[in-house]
């Protein structure tokens, strides 16, 4: 029988919250305590809730202008705001980025309540509100003298495009000629045009009280479940065979050894996390000590996909075509699940601590140790860690902290590896897969680096004991630094300069990285991953030029040797196998600073530019370049008017040397290709508020984002003088969006108003239709659309 973790946890806090409120008094129909008690309401109506998207810069110009009232005083209160109204939607186009979060699909009533009771002891805060058909949320914030409760639950869609793989082919029937079958990407792709999407619910809950005046007590609670169907996609076959094993072929007799195939899919799945930590902290004097133990289960009731291998006999039983290609006759097919997320426990013990050691030193210390443990490959992730800081101020002017920090992680394994079994057919896909347990489905061989590997040519070897799975050491001491060269000068810019910097020595140490022999290429000697070793040095100049002006400048150095390493056994020497997207240095410069000439203007920015690169002692060479910053205003020029604005840009530039031989050769020789990855984001934002009597205000708000992901990585094409494919049309992405809100509020009398909301949404997807060999001018419209929203309501407060 499955369990709905979620609502037995709701269920639970149900009942702890019943309990904690029966120990109210009844005249304690509480609403809204001090500001230190307890938090004022921070969702904003559905009315006027920017998407998950839009950046913030500045207050809200669309907010409703009704709320609750806070109290500061110790009389008892009542208040409560209810808003209610309705949406008129009219979408176009695909509803999957515009309504990514919300319901543009149809019409639908929405409600917002707010309301708080309170008397000296005991207080009661709460909120209540549907958006639309498909979202809901709730919180509850309760205070009393023996438990504090905070209760949130929200409930929503999320929508999910298909990804169409726009360009990868299906594998073509036999033909005559040379790589006549030849294809960089293809695919098999069994719900075309298919969009998907996921119910999400997720419900927090945390309480805590004293047990005594130096004992404290409190218990966390979180729990997601997401429920819905997405695209379950594969891709194998992306590797080079080298010259010891045969190339395969196909049924035209052409060869090729290199092959790209995606297979996609829809999957039902309904995804359960819950987690629980408990705690105690216990204060005596100067010393504060807590413990705390977090338990966190992920299950996964999932349909199970899979994939159809055909076997060919060059190499005995156990060795692969590879998927997605057909033949004739009596062919043996192996049945393989994909995209399989595997069900984890997770338990963790921590313990915390916090000391003043006199009057100009602090020390805290924190250690944990944990568990993770993965039912589908039945493994056991050990980790255990710990930190200590300790901070001194004895030198006047100068707080100094020193800290060190460990992590050992170490994993134990099955000691088979899973079986696969077979089925016989004569055409792909044609007996429906018999259902598994989670692990028994997934049929993988990992002692292998791809599931696709080619195996040994003798069957016994299927089941030999994979090695060991990598397990790390960490360790890091550095200190950090913030000195106030002129603290004690009366002047107040040299009072106000600090200089702040500070360094770090960290080397991790991995184990199990290779052996004495390649298990997918015997003969092939392995590789051994050195330790990593890194060093860290930051300075930063801080200055606070008057109450309304600072700015910093920051830079940080990080240099790495030998870090994490990937390597393709392709290569038949170590020094030119390896390769890692990790640099050997980075540059990272930051300049800010906030601006506040009066009350009613505040100019805000902050640039940041990091270079990074490797050029380690192996085969790798790469740069690369993140230029990001953000600019952003508030002005308000009168008690009535308000603006704000912001503009934010994101580049990053990554040029890289990619080896690579022509596809479909038996063993071609390597040569160097420019690889390139340009990426940008524009982010520009405007809106404004004007009251144009104490009754009546408008507000208008716009925003502009365009988005780039543009690669090249040219693939040598196997006919001699054709030109190379560019794998980057495959991942290139480039989008536009339009945001505009326009409302309205009128106060028809205190207490009670009315508003108005215009919501519009368009979302271009520019993206050139990749082909075989190039890019058309095409543009992509699987995923375009634009809404129109029209929102009417009243609010009142009693």
């Amino acid at each position: 029988m499955k369990v709905n973790y979620l609502t037995l946890l709701a269920g639970a806090t149900l009942v702890l919250l019943s309990a904690a409120a029966t120990r109210a008094e009844e005249s304690a129909a509480s609403a809204l305590a001090t500001e230190a008690n307890a938090a004022p309401a921070t969702t904003p109506s559905p009315a006027t809730a920017p998407s998950p998207t839009m950046a913030s810069n500045g207050p809200a110009p669309c907010v409703l202008g009704d709320t609750a009232t806070y109290y500061e005083d110790s009389d008892p209160v009542q208040d409560f705001m209810l808003r209610a109204g309705a949406w008129a939607v009219h979408s176009s186009g695909s509803p999957t980025q515009v309504g990514q979060y919300e319901n543009v699909r149809q019409s639908s009533g929405f409600f917002d309540l707010e309301g708080m009771m309170s008397n000296c002891d005991h207080s009661l805060d709460m909120s209540l509100q549907g958006n639309d058909n498909d979202t809901d949320d709730a919180r509850v914030h309760y205070f009393g003298p023996a438990v504090e409760a905070n209760v949130v639950y929200q409930r929503f869609d999320h929508q999910l495009y298909q990804n169409s793989y726009a360009g990868w082919v299906t594998v073509p029937a036999a033909s005559s000629g040379s790589n006549a079958n030849f294809n960089v990407a293809s695919r098999d792709n069994f719900n075309p045009g298919q969009d998907y999407a996921m119910h999400v619910q997720d419900f927090k809950a945390d309480f805590h009280g004293n047990l005594t005046d130096n004992l404290k007590w409190y218990v966390n609670t979180f729990g997601m479940e997401k429920t819905g169907e997405r695209q379950a996609n594969a891709v194998a076959m992306c590797l080079t065979v080298p010259a010891s094993h045969p190339p395969i072929p196909y049924t035209n007799g052409t060869n090729t050894t290199d092959q790209c195939h995606a297979v996609s899919q829809v999957q039902h799945i309904d995804w359960q996390t819950t987690e629980v930590e408990a705690g105690l902290e216990l204060r005596l004097g100067a010393v504060t000590v807590n413990y705390s133990h977090m338990y966190r289960d992920f299950q996964a009731f999932d349909q199970q996909v899979s994939s159809v291998y055909p076997y060919n006999s060059h190499s005995g039983p156990n060795s692969p075509l590879g998927e997605g290609f057909q033949t004739t006759g009596g062919t043996l097919y192996s049945l393989a699940g994909y995209d399989i997320v595997p069900n984890t426990v997770t338990q963790m013990d921590r313990i915390k601590a916090h000391a003043e050691l006199g009057c100009a030193t602090d020390a805290y210390v924190l250690g944990y140790l944990g568990d993770t443990g993965d039912e589908l490959n039945q493994m056991n992730r050990h980790y255990t860690g710990g930190d200590l800081r300790i901070t001194n101020k004895s030198i006047e002017n100068l707080t100094l902290t020193g800290y060190g920090r460990a992590y050992t992680e170490h994993t134990n394994a099955q000691g088979l590896a899973l079986g696969g079994g077979t089925i016989t057919s004569d055409s792909l896909y044609a007996s429906p897969p018999p259902l598994y347990s989670q692990q028994q489905y997934y049929q993988q061989t990992p002692w292998y680096p791809n599931p696709l590997s080619y195996l040994p040519a003798a069957a016994s070897t299927a089941n030999a004991a994979p090695p060991p799975p990598l397990d790390r050491d960490r360790e890091a001491v550095g200190f950090s630094a913030r000195w106030l060269p002129f603290g004690d000068d009366c002047d107040f810019v040299r009072r106000h300069l600090a200089v702040v910097g500070g360094y770090e020595y960290s080397t991790e140490h991995y184990q199990n990285t290779g052996g004495t022999a390649d298990y997918e290429y015997p003969g092939v000697a392995s590789f051994n991953q050195p330790d990593t070793d890194k060093n860290t040095f930051s300075i930063g100049v801080e200055e606070k030029w008057s109450n309304c002006f600072n700015t910093y400048v920051r830079y940080k150095w990080i240099g790495t040797h030998y870090p994490f390493l990937g390597f393709s056994p392709a290569v038949d020497t170590a020094a030119a196998e390896v390769n890692t997207a990790l640099p050997t240095e980075e540059n990272r410069v930051e300049i800010g600073g906030t601006w506040t000439t009066c009350d009613c203007l505040m100019l805000n920015a902050v640039v940041y530019l990091e270079m990074a690169s490797n050029n380690g002692p192996y085969h790798v060479d790469w740069d690369s370049n993140s230029f990001p910053f953000v600019l952003s205003a508030w002005w308000s020029p009168t008690s009535q008017w308000s603006f704000n604005a912001g503009f934010a840009e994101m580049d990053s530039w990554i040029n890289q040397d990619v080896w690579q031989s022509a596809l479909a050769s038996a063993n071609p020789p390597a040569v160097s290709i420019p690889a390139t990855f340009n990426n940008r984001s524009d982010v520009v934002n405007l809106g404004t508020r004007y009251a144009w009597t104490p009754r009546f205000s408008t507000c208008a708000s716009f925003e502009y984002v365009h988005a780039v992901n543009d690669t090249s990585i040219p693939v040598l094409h196997p006919t001699a003088g054709a030109a190379p494919y560019d794998l980057g049309g495959y991942s290139l992405v480039r989008s536009e969006t339009y945001r505009l809100t326009l409302g309205a509020d009128y106060l028809l009398r205190p207490g009670f108003s009315t508003f108005a909301r215009y919501n519009y949404y368009n979302f271009q997807d520019l993206t050139p239709i990749p082909v075989t060999g190039g890019t058309s001018s095409a543009t992509n419209t699987n995923t375009s659309g634009q809404t129109n929203m029209f929102l009417v309501g009243a609010s009142a407060k009693f």
